[in-house]
C-alpha cells in the first residue's frame, strides 16, 4: 500500500521550546548582540527583537488582542517581523494577508478572521482603515513613520518577554490558501505545530544553531517566508537577511555583503534570473552552503547549471499552507533530480485515490 513513512530521524539535542516567543526570549538573554534580522539598510539584534515584540504585545494586549486574532497587512521588514512576534506574544493567533489584494479579495479573508486589531504600515494605513470599517473591526495599528515607531520598543531596556507567554496548544497563527477552490480559506496552526516545523525541517536540511545567515526573498505574508525565512531563523538564533523585492542584482549583492550561508530560495525563476544575471560572472558565492527551490518545477538543465557556477547545490521541495512538515531533497542521504524528494521525521503520507480522497492506491 502507499503509505510512505519517514526513515528521517530528528536530532535529539534541538532546543524543544515550547513556543517560537519562548525561543525569541532565550535568543534574547543567550546572544543579546547577534543580529536578529538585516532589511535593507536596517538591522536590529535579538535584544531589540524581543523587546520590540514585548512593547507591540502590550499595545495589542491593550486593544483586545488576547485570544482573538490579529490581522497583519504588511510588506516584508523589520516591522512585519515584529508584528508577527509581537501579536504571537500578545496571546492572539496572527493572520497574515497578502498587502496587494484589492478591497474585494481582501474583505472576506477578514470576515473569516474576525480579527480584534488589524496592524499594517503607513502606505496601507487608508486601505486598512476602509476594510476595517466595512468588517466592523474596531482597532487599527499603523507602524511607522509618525504613527507607532516600533523601535522605540526596541531600544527600551525595561521591555522583555518576560510575561504571560502563550502556551504549546494554543493558536499561533493562520495562513490563507485556496487550494483547487479559488476563495482562499484560513489554515491554523498552534505553536506546537511551530516548533515541530523547525525540528522536522532540520531532519531535512541541518543548519547549525548560533551561525547560520539566512537569506529570503519570499514575502512574509506567505507560509514559508514566514516560517522558513522568520521562524526558522528565530529557533536557530541565526540571522535574517530580507529581501523585500526580488532583484537578481541586489540579491547576488546580499549573498556577498553579508557571507549568507542558507538561501530560502523560491521558484525556479528566482535562479534563472540570478543565473542570467551579468553580475553572476563575478559574485562570490562561496559561503553558501545550499540554495532551497519550490512552488515551481526546476528545470535539470538549470539546476547542472547553478551547481556548476557556484558550487552550491539546489535542493527542490515541496509544503503546502495547510501543514506545518515539507518534503525535499534531504541534504545528506539520496537526493533525486526532479523530485521533491523524502518525507521529513515523524511524518507518514497517503496516496489516495483523487475521486473519493479516501482509497489508498497501491505503489506505484
Amino acid at each position: 500500500m502507499a503509505i510512505v513513512r519517514s526513515r528521517l530521524k530528528l536530532d535529539p539535542e534541538l532546543p524543544d521550546f515550547p513556543t517560537i516567543t519562548h525561543a525569541l526570549a532565550f535568543a534574547a538573554g543567550h546572544v543579546p548582540d547577534r543580529t536578529a534580522i538585516i532589511c535593507q539598510d536596517e538591522s536590529i539584534n535579538f535584544a531589540q527583537y524581543a523587546r520590540g515584540a514585548a512593547g507591540l504585545a502590550d499595545a495589542l494586549q491593550s486593544r483586545g488582542a488576547r485570544g482573538s486574532r490579529v490581522a497583519i497587512m504588511m510588506n516584508s521588514s523589520i516591522n512585519m517581523a515584529l508584528a508577527s512576534h509581537g501579536g504571537m506574544a500578545a496571546g492572539a493567533q496572527i493572520a497574515p494577508m497578502n498587502p496587494f489584494y484589492t478591497a474585494g479579495e481582501a474583505g472576506p479573508l477578514l470576515g473569516d478572521a474576525d480579527p480584534a486589531v488589524i496592524v499594517t504600515e503607513p502606505g496601507l494605513a487608508e486601505f486598512a482603515h476602509a476594510r476595517a470599517t466595512e468588517a466592523g473591526i474596531k482597532e487599527v495599528l499603523v507602524l511607522g513613520d509618525d504613527h507607532v515607531d516600533p523601535m522605540v520598543w526596541c531600544n527600551d531596556p525595561g521591555l522583555a518577554l518576560d510575561g504571560d507567554l502563550p502556551g504549546p496548544d494554543d493558536p499561533s497563527d493562520m495562513f490563507f490558501t485556496g487550494g483547487t477552490t479559488g476563495v482562499p480559506k484560513g489554515a491554523e496552526h498552534r505553536h506546537n505545530m511551530m516548533i515541530w516545523y523547525c525540528k522536522q525541517t532540520l531532519s531535512v536540511w541541518p543548519m547549525a544553531m548560533d551561525r547560520e545567515i539566512v537569506l529570503s526573498v519570499a514575502p512574509m505574508f506567505h507560509v514559508w517566508g514566514h516560517h522558513f525565512a522568520m521562524i526558522m531563523p528565530t529557533y536557530l538564533r541565526a540571522t535574517l537577511v530580507s529581501v523585500p523585492q526580488y532583484k537578481p542584482d541586489i540579491v547576488l549583492d546580499q549573498f556577498q555583503r553579508h557571507r549568507v550561508s542558507i538561501f530560502a530560495g523560491g521558484p525556479a525563476a528566482f535562479y534563472v534570473g540570478m543565473l542570467r544575471s551579468p553580475a553572476m560572472e563575478s559574485a562570490d558565492l562561496s559561503s553558501l552552503q545550499y540554495c532551497l527551490a519550490g512552488g515551481s518545477a526546476c528545470p535539470e538543465a538549470m539546476l547542472t547549471e547553478w551547481a556548476d557556477k557556484t558550487g552550491c547545490p539546489i535542493f527542490e521541495g515541496i509544503g503546502m499552507s495547510e501543514g506545518a512538515p515539507i518534503a525535499s531533497n534531504p541534504l545528506n542521504g539520496e537526493r533525486k533530480l526532479l523530485s521533491v524528494g523524502v518525507v521529513p521525521a515523524e511524518t507518514s503520507v497517503k496516496i489516495v485515490d483523487i475521486e473519493t480522497g479516501d482509497k489508498i492506491l497501491p505503489a506505484g
